[in-house]
């Protein structure tokens, strides 16, 4: 309820504070005893997109699913359309958007273990935007 009202969850920029969604998630495995690394597998979608069938095996091994052949048109088909890369937004816009999701990719990094996941969606060129 806090997510919805503190990020306008519906809007694009509400929808990528990952951290704040899954530190709800990771508040209610924590009530039940439970660890939240241990039982979500969060995958970037980026991973997803570039090689499928990591993401595949990744996620069966994590389940303890024996995996199943996957023909490589499956896993080869555009699943994801999202465009990472969008060199038309103003310099000024990309810039308060970098900064605005900083802190909350700091948390990120956190939740989910700063060395898999520290700096994955930093971005180098933000010093010559």
């Amino acid at each position: 309820e806090n997510y919805l009202r503190l990020a306008n969850f519906h809007g694009p920029v509400g929808r990528g504070l990952y951290a704040i969604q899954l530190e709800i998630w990771a508040d209610e495995f924590r009530k039940f005893g439970k660890s939240f690394k241990e039982n979500i597998l969060v995958l970037r979608s980026e991973e997803s997109k570039e090689n499928a069938r990591y993401a595949y095996e990744r996620a069966t091994e994590f389940f303890g699913l024996e995996p199943q052949t996957i023909h490589n048109h499956t896993l080869e088909k555009d699943h994801h359309p999202t465009i990472y890369n969008h060199p038309d937004i103003p310099d000024d816009i990309y810039n308060e958007l970098y900064e605005l999701y900083r802190p909350y990719n700091g948390r990120l990094y956190k939740l989910l273990g700063e060395d898999e996941w520290a700096g994955v969606w930093d971005d180098g060129e933000i010093e010559s935007r």
